[in-house]
C-alpha cells in the first residue's frame, strides 16, 4: 500500500470539518491540536487524514505514525495545567491590586493615620506572599515560552514549595490582622481614605474591600492541593512524571492540613475571646484562652443546691467545666471544674444527671431528655480525652467525692434521729454525707478534704469515717437512694 507522509499531501483539498473514514468512528468533526507534535483530532484522536483526505484517497492512505499519539489524559493534564496558569495570573493581580488600593497608601499618606504596630499587623508576611507568587508565575510563564506547561510544572512547583510555608505565618497572623482592620474602621480618616482608593483600579476592575484581600490567600493553598491532586489522577504509573507529582501533592497536603488546622485554632481562639470579654471574674481566677482549649458547648441549665433547683450558665470546653451566672450579657463565674477529676452518673430522673468530684457535687436539671443525653454525652466525650492524655494529673487525691446535698425542702425529719423539724430543730447539712440532720446529730467539726477548715458532720459520718474508711468511701460514691438504704443498715 503507498504510504502518504504529512508533507506529501499539502495538494489535497482540506474539510476542517467532516466525518472521520476511520471504521466504526462517529466523529462528525475535526479539532486540530496544533501545539502537539502531530495534528490530532481532540474528539476522536485519529489522525488529520481522516478527516482532511477525499474520500476516494483514503483507502490507499496510511500514517507514518501511530494513529493516536494523545490520550484524554494528557488532555486533561493540559486543561489542568492552564487553569492553573490563568488562576494565577488572576490571583496575582488581585494581590497588587491590594498593595496598589490599601497597602501603599496607608502607608505613604502623610502625616500617617494608623499607627505603625497597627499598620505591621494588617499587612505583615503579605508582601512576601507577594514575591513568592510573582517568581512562580514568572516560572509557569517561562514554561509556557517553552511549550513545557505540562511536563515542567510538578518540578517548578518543588521548588518554590520551600517559600509557601510564608503561608501559614501569614494565616497565624490572620486573626491579630482582621482585629487591627476592626480596630482601623473606627477611624474616620482612615475609613475615608479606604474608600477614597478604592475608586482607583485599573480599566474594568472592581477593588474588592480589604477584609477580602487579606481572606484570599487563605484559598490559595488548598486550590493548588485540589488542581495537583487532580493533576496526579491523570497522570499514569509509567510517566516520568508520576514519583515527582506524588511527591508534591504529600508536600501540599500535609501544608494544607497545617494551614486548616491553623484557621481552626484561630476561630478557636476568636471563640475563646468572645467568651472572655463576657466573663466577670469572681474569687476563682482562670485564665480562659489557653492554645490547647476550645469550647465544645454552652446553654442554660438547672443546678440542684442545698435548697432548691438554681437556673445557672455552663460552659463546656474539652478540659474544664464552668458555670455561673449570666446577667446583662456578662457572666459570673461560680466555679470550675477540671475534668481529669469529674465523673458523671444516672440521675433519679430520666432528665437529670450527678456530677461528681471531690471538690464539687451536684444534680444537673435539663428541659428535656433529649437536652440530657446531649450534655451528658459530650462531657463523657470530653473526660474520657482529658484522662487518656499522656500528661494527665488527676487530682482526685482525697479518695472519695463530694457529696450530693439532700435539698431542704425534701427532708421533713431529721436524717439520724428522725425528730420532725420545726422552730426549735432546724435543718443542718452534713458535710460528708449530704443529708440534712438536726442540730443535735451534728455537733462535730471536722476537717474534710479538699476543704482545710473544720466543717460540720453528723454522728453517723464521725462513727464510719472513723471505723470503716473503705465502707465511708463506697458511701460517698453511689446514689441517693442507696446511699439511704447503706446509711439506715450500718445505724442499726
Amino acid at each position: 500500500m503507498e504510504t502518504i507522509s504529512p508533507q506529501s499531501y499539502p495538494s489535497f483539498p482540506r474539510m476542517h470539518e467532516g466525518k472521520c473514514r476511520v471504521k466504526g468512528c462517529n466523529c462528525n468533526r475535526f479539532e486540530g491540536m496544533t501545539d502537539l507534535p502531530d495534528e490530532r483530532c481532540s474528539n476522536c484522536f485519529h489522525s488529520i487524514e481522516a478527516h482532511t483526505l477525499p474520500v476516494e484517497l483514503f483507502n490507499n492512505v496510511r500514517c507514518d505514525k501511530p494513529t493516536i499519539l494523545t490520550t484524554p489524559r494528557e488532555v486533561y493534564r493540559k486543561k489542568i495545567a492552564i487553569e492553573l496558569l490563568t488562576t494565577e495570573r488572576t490571583y496575582v493581580k488581585m494581590l497588587m491590586t491590594c498593595l496598589r488600593c490599601y497597602a501603599d497608601p496607608l502607608q505613604s499618606c502623610e502625616p500617617p493615620l494608623l499607627p505603625p504596630t497597627l499598620y505591621k499587623s494588617i499587612f505583615l508576611f503579605y508582601r512576601d506572599i507577594v514575591r513568592v507568587n510573582l517568581v512562580f508565575l514568572q516560572s509557569l510563564e517561562d514554561l509556557v515560552e517553552k511549550n513545557q506547561l505540562v511536563s515542567g510544572l510538578s518540578s517548578v512547583f518543588l521548588g518554590t514549595l520551600p517559600y509557601l510555608r510564608v503561608y501559614r505565618m501569614f494565616v497565624g497572623n490572620n486573626s491579630v490582622g482582621l482585629q487591627a482592620v476592626e480596630q482601623a474602621e473606627h477611624m474616620k480618616d482612615v475609613v475615608k481614605l479606604l474608600h477614597h482608593c478604592s475608586k482607583y483600579g485599573y480599566e474594568g476592575e472592581t477593588v474588592q474591600p480589604l477584609r477580602s484581600y487579606l481572606i484570599l490567600p487563605i484559598q490559595r493553598i488548598p486550590r493548588y492541593n485540589l488542581l495537583l491532586s487532580d493533576f496526579l489522577k491523570h497522570t499514569d504509573r509509567n510517566d516520568p512524571l508520576f514519583e515527582e507529582t506524588t511527591a508534591l501533592v504529600g508536600s501540599l497536603k500535609s501544608l494544607a492540613k497545617e494551614i486548616n488546622d491553623e484557621v481552626k485554632l484561630q476561630d478557636n481562639r476568636r471563640k475563646l475571646l468572645a467568651i472572655k470579654k463576657k466573663f466577670c471574674e469572681g474569687p476563682y481566677h482562670l485564665t480562659l484562652v489557653e492554645a490547647h482549649r476550645y469550647i465544645m458547648r454552652e446553654g442554660i441549665l438547672f443546678k440542684l443546691s442545698k435548697t432548691k433547683p438554681k437556673k445557672r450558665y455552663f460552659y463546656l470546653f474539652n478540659d474544664i467545666l464552668v458555670y455561673g451566672r449570666m446577667q446583662l450579657q456578662l457572666f459570673y463565674p461560680n466555679l470550675y471544674l477540671r475534668l481529669n477529676s469529674v465523673h458523671i452518673e444516672d440521675g433519679l430522673q430520666p432528665n437529670t444527671f450527678n456530677l461528681l468530684s471531690p471538690f464539687k457535687s451536684f444534680t444537673v436539671i435539663c428541659s428535656s431528655i433529649e437536652e440530657r443525653n446531649t450534655w451528658a454525652n459530650d462531657l463523657k466525650s470530653a473526660i474520657q480525652k482529658e484522662s487518656d492524655k499522656k500528661f494527665s494529673k488527676n487530682i482526685d487525691t482525697v479518695g472519695f467525692d463530694a457529696p450530693l446535698y439532700q435539698p431542704f425542702n425534701e427532708a421533713t425529719l431529721c436524717f439520724i434521729c428522725k425528730r420532725k423539724f420545726g422552730i426549735i430543730c432546724f435543718k443542718y447539712h452534713c458535710e460528708r454525707c449530704g443529708f440534712v440532720v438536726c442540730d443535735v446529730c451534728s455537733r462535730n467539726r471536722k476537717i474534710v478534704p479538699p476543704n482545710p477548715v473544720p466543717q460540720r458532720i453528723c454522728d453517723f459520718c464521725v462513727r464510719s469515717a472513723d471505723k470503716n474508711i473503705e465502707v465511708f468511701k463506697g458511701l460517698r460514691k453511689r446514689s441517693k437512694q442507696e446511699r439511704a438504704r447503706l446509711a439506715l443498715a450500718l445505724l442499726e
